[in-house]
């Protein structure tokens, strides 16, 4: 037996037989087959040299994704030294040749919410400016208004204002809060931030409400924050502080100031008995109403003057109604925002907004104090007396549920216990008996 291995060498072998038709046939067979291997080979090659390239990009990637994460926190943990620091700081960190990220660090002392659109509006102006190698002149059309904003507030008559401040509190005298751990262990601490949505049919629904009862969302939010706080209070009584803008309090224009105008007051949520969810909303409306014209006043006199003092309110609510302006600038690139974080300095603070078909809920938290287990019941007890609230506005408000009713169901019958097996038909004296027979040895418990 001979054992030919080499493909040259079995062509030569077959020459040598005279076998020329199988010959064609084997070179044809051996071309097509060095050509596939060839071609795999350059595949499996440039298909390595892609899986090298992909993953190094990856981790590059990765390591630029990690490193602005770690500027972002030691910017957040910098925090603002009032007598040394800028206050208004700009972090522009070059994540590729074509790309950046901007991190702005801005203290509430100069500037509030509805100010990032006016100075970001003008910073992307500037920049494109500087592209484009033009300078215009400064807009100094609102030069001294804030000033004088200022002087107009300072000559209202501010002991009048608190006045009726007094008398909105009059007689409150419990604090209304979402109970508190002692402290939560460090290592259960994570989010600080939850985020509940309500859209689809209870949008709808939100949404048809407030035309009936021309009314805005933020009063319906007000009152389900309040009946939230009445459920984890047990009372019908409570008050916490709303966030205003501030820029009504004023006869001069300042839509388009940059500068600290945002106030906050208190919000007393009070449900009497017999009146309906209709009613309540327009208690509260009317409640906003008389407040406009006093909101000028600061909530540390507000606290001074009540009962409580600085323990009138444990929670925030603010309602973001920024510019909705559809007409963006036409840049000559793309903008886009990764992330934003406001400091809260209480322990609970909720911001809303109304988005395309949805209402948005954010809930930032003092983490050493609750845990997101603690904060989730708290979103699923206030969205499900939203959901009352816009489904059954004809209600009581005394009786709406804090609770779903497929909840309380489950809590009841938690609260049966086991259900034991035995014959009804005798009595616990007989149980006892036929028990004290069967295990004689064994001891009672009575």
């Amino acid at each position: 037996m001979v054992y030919i291995k080499s493909s040259e060498e079995i062509s030569d072998f077959i020459k040598v037989l005279g076998a020329i038709n199988s010959l064609f046939y084997y070179e044809d067979i051996r071309i097509y087959r060095d050509h596939k291997n060839m071609v795999n080979r350059l595949n499996n090659c440039e298909q390595a040299n892609m899986d090298k390239i992909f993953f190094t990009a990856s981790n590059q990637i990765k390591d630029i994704e990690k490193a602005v994460r770690e500027i972002h926190l030691a910017e957040q943990k910098r925090g603002f030294d009032l007598q040394k620091d800028s206050l208004f700081r700009i972090t522009c960190v070059k994540t590729s040749d074509s790309t950046c990220k901007l991190i702005l660090s801005v203290h509430h002392i100069i500037v509030d919410g509805w100010c990032i659109e006016l100075f970001t509006s003008d910073l992307l102006r500037y920049l494109v400016e500087a592209m484009q190698g033009v300078e215009s002149e400064p807009d100094t059309s609102n030069d001294g208004r804030y000033e004088a904003y200022i002087r107009e507030i300072r000559s209202k008559d501010m002991e009048k204002g608190l006045a009726y401040w007094d008398n909105l509190l009059k007689d409150y005298s419990t604090t209304a809060v979402i109970p508190l751990m002692e402290s939560v262990p460090e290592e259960e601490q994570t989010d600080d931030k939850l985020t509940m949505k309500i859209k689809g049919d209870d949008m709808t629904r939100l949404m048809n409400l407030c035309a009936e009862e021309q009314i805005t969302p933020n009063t319906i939010l007000e009152l389900a924050w309040g009946l939230t706080l009445n459920a984890y209070n047990h009372s019908n009584d409570s008050v916490f502080v709303k966030v205003v803008s501030g820029r009504n309090a004023s006869t001069q224009s300042v839509e388009n100031v940059v500068g600290l105008f945002i106030n906050s007051v208190p919000v007393r949520v009070t449900v009497e008995k017999g009146h309906n969810v209709r009613q309540s909303l327009q208690a509260l409306q009317n409640q906003a109403s008389e407040t406009n014209e006093w909101d000028y006043c600061p909530l540390a006199e507000i606290q001074n003057r009540s009962m409580l003092g600085q323990d009138l309110f444990q929670s925030i609510l603010a309602f973001e109604n920024y510019s909705d302006d559809d007409q963006k600038p036409s840049l000559p690139f793309s903008i886009s925002q990764d992330y934003s974080k406001e400091e809260s300095f209480n322990d609970l603070t909720i911001t809303a907004y109304t988005g395309k078909d949805e209402l948005t809920v954010n809930m930032e938290f003092d983490k050493r104090k609750y845990t997101m287990r603690d904060m989730e019941e708290v979103a699923n007890v206030m969205k499900n007396i939203i959901r009352c609230i816009v489904n059954n506005p004809e209600m009581e408000t005394l009786d709406i549920p804090s609770l779903e009713q497929s909840t309380i169901l489950k809590l009841m019958e938690l609260g049966r216990g086991a259900t034991l097996a035995y014959d009804k038909s005798e009595t616990l004296v007989d149980l006892f008996r036929k028990q004290v027979r069967k295990t004689p040895e064994a001891p009672c418990v009575v």
